[in-house]
């Protein structure tokens, strides 16, 4: 599913005709790539190979910029989780047991509140 959906990304780029959006969709998959598969290989399994397939994808389909936007707006939504959980499960008294999070949905979530600041900014 994920090379199907890159290799749409790159048909996307590439109708584009821009070396502009060329060179965008490049360095957001690079960045992608470099970025998730650092955090990939020294989180011991911290992070899963799809987010880092799905992190790539999206660098080719909304570029450097956007990824990055969407990155930041997907850690606030990881990070705010993360405190209700931590403080839900405190309360509870399960503290010492480990809670692992997809972060699949925390990027969809990013890319969501991307796209509504950009229809906002943009006046719909």
């Amino acid at each position: 599913l994920m090379l199907a959906m890159f290799a749409v990304g790159i048909i996307v780029t590439l109708l584009s005709r821009d070396i502009g959006v060329y060179i965008l969709a490049l360095i957001g998959a690079v960045l992608a790539a470099v970025w998730f598969g650092i955090i990939y290989f020294t989180s011991k399994g911290g992070l899963g190979a799809g987010d880092v397939k799905l992190a790539i994808c999206m660098g080719v389909f909304v570029g450097v910029f956007d990824f990055i936007n969407i990155m930041i707006y997907s850690l606030i939504y990881t990070v705010i989780v993360g405190i209700v959980l931590a403080v839900i499960k405190r309360k509870s008294g399960n503290s010492k047991e480990k809670t692992r999070l997809p972060f699949a949905p925390f990027i969809l979530l990013g890319n969501i509140t991307n796209m509504a600041f950009m229809i906002f900014y943009l006046g719909g």
